[in-house]
C-alpha cells in the first residue's frame, strides 16, 4: 500500500517540477532574461561615446546631463460607460536627450516613467538650459535603464516633433532610452517575474524534498506512537485492509490519502457518516467533488474525497457492517440533531424501529436506513440517501464562483492617451 502512494508521489513530484521549470523558462523567456540582467546588474557606459546599435536592449548604466525638451506626455483616465471620462493625469513624460557629444551627436527620446522620475528630469531640463546659457556643461545624474529603437506611437510622436521643428535626419537617432527598464519590462514587471521565478524554484525545491522523502507517512508514524504500536504494525494491517480507491479501511482506523499525505483516523471517535457531492461552476465550467464525511465527537467533520459515487457506498457500507456507532445517512434533522442535541444524537444506532418506517424522527432511527439496494422509483431524500447513494437533502448544493456584477452607471476602466 506504502509503495503504491510513494510511487504515485514521485509520478506527482515529477510533473510538478516540471511545470515549476517551465514557469521558470517562460518567465525569462517573455522578459528576454530580465531578471538574469537584473541579478547581475548593469554595465557602465559613456553616454557621450558608445555605439548605440551594440547597446541595444542592453541593461546599462549611464551619467545624463543634457535634457533639451519634453515633446510628448502619457495621459491616463478612466473611460465611463455612458461615454463621458475622468479628467486625465500625466504618468509619463518623453523628453529629448543627447548622446555622443564627444563624436558626432546624437539627439534620443527619452521616457521618464512616475512622478519621481518627471520630477528629476523636469530639474535636469531646467539645469540644461541655464548651463547652455552660462556656457559650462551641466552636472549629470547615473540612471539605471535599457536603449530601443522606437516603434508604434512613441515612434509617430517623436518623428512628427522633429519633423515639425524641421531637425535634419542625421541629427537624431531613432532610439530611446527607457530610464528604469530591465530591456523591454519596467522594473516592477521585473521584480514581479522574478518572484514568480523565486516562487517556482521553492516549491520545486519543497515538492522534491516532500516527495522523496518519508514525509508522506509523518501521521501514519505519530498514530503509532500514540497509540502504543508500531509503524510496521500498520504497514502490515494496511495490507489486509479492505481497499477503494485512495481509501483503506479497517475495523480500528481509516487511512485515506490527501494530496502526497496520508491521514489516519480512528474510527471509534466518529458517530457520523454520509455522503456529500459538491458541484462548483466557474464560468461554466461544473466541478463534481465527491466525498464520503466523517463527523466526530467534538461536532467537527472531515471530508474523505473518493472518486466515485459506488466508491463512497462501499465506504459506507464497510461502516454499516463494523461500525455500530455511527449514525449512516443526512437528512436536515440529522444535522440539527448533531449540532443541537448530540446526546439524542449518539443514541440513535442502539434505538429499535421498524424497518418500513418512512422518516427521521426525533427519536427514530433504523440500521437499515443505509442501503446500495434502493426501489428505483424512490426519490425521497427523507430516509438519507436518493435512489443514488447518500446524499444532502433537496439534492446536491451548487455552488457558483461565477459571480454577476452588479449593474452600475458605468464601468471603469484604464487607458492610456499620447499628447504632445
Amino acid at each position: 500500500m506504502l509503495e503504491k502512494i510513494r510511487k504515485k508521489n514521485i509520478k506527482w513530484t515529477i510533473i510538478k517540477v516540471v511545470i515549476c521549470a517551465a514557469i521558470i523558462a517562460g518567465v525569462l523567456i517573455f522578459t528576454k532574461m530580465a531578471p538574469v540582467k537584473m541579478l547581475m546588474g548593469p554595465e557602465k557606459i559613456n553616454i557621450n561615446n558608445f555605439d548605440l546599435e551594440k547597446y541595444e536592449g542592453k541593461y546599462v548604466e549611464v551619467d545624463i546631463a543634457y535634457v533639451w525638451e519634453c515633446f510628448l506626455e502619457q495621459e491616463t483616465y478612466t473611460q465611463y460607460k455612458g461615454g463621458g471620462r475622468s479628467p486625465g493625469r500625466t504618468t509619463a513624460l518623453y523628453y529629448i536627450s543627447e548622446v555622443n557629444r564627444d563624436t558626432y551627436g546624437q539627439y534620443i527620446a527619452l521616457l521618464a516613467d512616475g512622478k519621481q522620475r518627471m520630477s528629476q528630469f523636469d530639474d535636469i531640463l531646467d539645469a540644461t538650459y541655464v548651463a547652455d546659457a552660462n556656457g559650462y556643461t551641466p552636472k549629470s545624474t547615473s540612471f539605471k535603464g535599457t536603449f530601443l529603437k522606437l516603434t508604434g506611437e512613441e515612434y509617430t510622436q517623436y518623428k512628427s516633433y522633429m519633423n515639425k521643428y524641421e531637425v535634419p535626419v542625421d541629427w537624431y537617432a531613432d532610439y530611446i532610452f527607457k530610464v528604469d527598464n530591465i530591456g523591454k519590462c519596467d522594473e516592477a514587471t521585473v521584480y514581479i517575474t522574478s518572484a514568480a521565478i523565486v516562487i517556482a524554484f521553492l516549491f520545486a525545491i519543497y515538492s522534491l524534498y516532500s516527495g522523496l522523502s518519508n514525509r508522506y507517512t509523518k501521521q501514519l508514524r505519530k498514530y503509532a506512537t500514540e497509540n502504543g504500536i508500531t509503524f510496521e504494525q500498520i504497514c502490515t494491517d494496511l495490507d489486509r485492509a479492505y481497499t477503494t480507491g485512495s481509501t483503506w479501511l479497517l475495523p480500528k482506523f481509516t487511512v485515506y490519502v490527501v494530496g502526497n499525505r496520508v491521514k489516519i483516523v480512528k474510527n471509534e471517535d466518529f458517530v457520523w457518516a454520509y455522503y456529500k457531492e459538491q458541484r462548483t461552476n466557474n464560468k461554466g465550467i461544473v466541478t463534481v467533488t465527491r466525498m464520503v464525511m466523517l463527523g466526530n465527537k467534538n461536532k467537527k467533520l472531515i471530508p474523505i474525497t473518493v472518486g466515485s459515487e459506488e466508491e463512497a457506498g462501499s465506504v459506507l457500507q464497510f461502516y454499516a457492517d463494523s461500525q455500530p456507532q455511527m449514525v449512516l445517512g443526512y437528512n436536515e434533522e440529522l444535522k440539527r440533531m448533531y449540532k443541537k442535541n448530540y446526546e439524542q444524537f449518539i443514541m440513535l444506532p442502539y434505538q429499535t424501529v421498524a424497518r418500513d418506517e418512512d422518516n427521521y424522527g426525533e427519536n427514530n432511527y433504523s440500521e437499515n436506513n443505509y442501503s446500495e439496494n434502493v426501489p428505483e422509483n424512490n426519490n425521497s431524500q427523507e430516509n438519507g440517501f436518493s435512489e443514488e447513494g447518500f446524499t444532502e437533502e433537496n439534492s446536491f448544493a451548487e455552488e457558483n464562483n461565477s459571480a454577476e456584477e452588479e449593474e452600475s452607471d458605468y464601468n471603469s476602466f484604464e487607458k492610456n492617451n499620447f499628447t504632445l
